[in-house]
């Protein structure tokens, strides 16, 4: 995870780190030997525009849609293999788990489910 904003401040825990990221709605996704979903918006209880976060993955994970229907992607895998993250176009982050192990968990307030590691 790329954050624009050298103050986010990460709340720590046994298992590793909440993501201060709940509000923040996709607003770009990019592709190129890399995928990075770009996210932006007010945090929770912040009145202020919060800095832009970008979701960087490298090489394979995992995209799970509301109804279950789950991906197993590569970021340097074919494009068009890719497609399903538009669905993320405008969804709003709705909480997120990065672990000591180097995974990580991202929920939308939509019911998708982005996860590697």
């Amino acid at each position: 995870m790329w954050c624009h904003d050298e103050t986010m401040e990460l709340a720590e825990e046994p298992a590793g780190w909440t993501l201060p990221i709940s509000g923040y709605s996709v607003y770009q996704i990019e592709f190129g030997g890399r995928v990075a979903v770009c996210a932006s918006g007010k945090r929770e209880g912040e009145e202020r525009f919060a800095p832009l976060v970008d979701l960087i993955f490298n090489s394979r994970f995992s995209l799970q849609e509301p109804s279950g229907k789950s991906y197993e992607l590569d970021a340097e895998g074919p494009w068009d293999l890719l497609a399903a993250l538009f669905a993320l176009r405008h969804c709003r982050i709705s909480g997120g788990v990065a672990t000591r192990d180097g995974s990580i968990f991202v929920e939308f307030e939509e019911g998708f489910q982005l996860s590697a590691g």
